[in-house]
């Protein structure tokens, strides 16, 4: 008996960089994929990424045997049903935040409104790996959309910080870290988180224990720190300002005062653990540091945003 079409595995090509002589068959190539010449290139140089994708088992060995007697490397492999992770997608330091946003509510068929709001907030838009949102966004659109930084985590292996969503006095901190003891979650200080490195079961259970309370979870491979300089020991203006200026690329008048009502931007979108590297680093030379995470909004404690 053979097996119905819908229980058959789909495959995925891909290419390999050609040879010499298969490189002049571009044109030829394109067009038996399917492909404009942009998009083959693209292809090409995302070797990782399927160049045609939910063939059947015969079409894809076919296009493989056709491009190999091209002089075109090429493979295929089973399709997965799953993309299998979390994506996020967050706009690019340059990017045209408008027009992203566009773009983007139109591929995913969501409001404009809520697209801008989670593109800039804490973590980017985040695409859930069972979500129909996800499937929507292919590799191939991904890399056609300017501007866009694209993050993945497998969500089974993912640890998540949670965070205040808007500023906290300290009675009403403390009180949320007494709620949050049951789950043996820690604070962390240079991150401002109220609790790091929960696993998404703890994470879920925690969020509904503060269910009253104003705070978000983010995965941490999402997300992004400012870190701004605060205060300063066992330097001169002098050297401060040397060294500052060079590193930054800002004038040394900018250096000229230092304190926390006025913090200096030093670095930008770094990763969890790259920001907490560099908060040690600096601390060791006597340069004083606070993290802030990218997508809160401003407060008294960051009045840079």
């Amino acid at each position: 008996m053979s097996a119905s079409l819908s229980g058959e595995c789909s495959y995925g090509l891909y290419l390999g960089s050609p040879s010499l002589g298969g490189a002049v068959q571009r044109a030829v190539v394109a067009r038996y994929l399917d492909l404009d010449p942009n998009s083959l290139n693209l292809c090409l140089s995302s070797p990782q990424e399927p160049a045609r994708k939910g063939l059947s088992r015969s079409d894809a060995t076919r296009l493989r045997t056709l491009l190999q007697a091209l002089g075109w490397p090429a493979s295929i492999r089973p399709d997965t049903d799953q993309p299998g992770t979390d994506l996020s997608l967050q706009p690019a330091i340059w990017a045209d935040h408008a027009r992203l946003t566009q773009r983007l509510a139109r591929l995913l068929d969501m409001d404009v409104g809520t697209v801008h709001a989670r593109l800039l907030g804490p973590g980017g838009l985040v695409l859930p790996a069972d979500s129909a949102e996800r499937r929507l966004m292919s590799p191939t659109k991904l890399r056609h959309l300017r501007g866009l930084i694209h993050l993945t985590s497998d969500p089974l292996t993912a640890r998540y910080d949670i965070f205040p969503a808007r500023p906290l006095g300290k009675e009403r901190r403390a009180a949320i870290l007494r709620q949050l003891r049951p789950f043996a979650a820690l604070a962390s200080a240079p991150t401002g988180a109220l609790a790091e490195g929960l696993p998404a079961i703890l994470r879920d259970r925690a969020l509904a224990h503060l269910s009253h309370q104003d705070v978000i979870a983010v995965d941490r491979s999402f997300q992004r720190f400012e870190l701004h300089l605060i205060g300063v020991s066992g330097w001169t203006n002098s050297e401060l300002a040397d060294f500052l200026s060079l590193r930054t690329g800002q004038p040394r008048a900018r250096f000229e005062v230092i304190s926390p009502a006025d913090p200096i931007v030093l670095d930008t979108a770094l990763t969890h653990g790259v920001a907490r590297q560099f908060c040690a680093d600096y601390a060791a030379i006597g340069l004083f540091t606070r993290l802030h995470l990218c997508g809160l909004p401003q407060d008294i404690e960051n009045p840079i945003r």
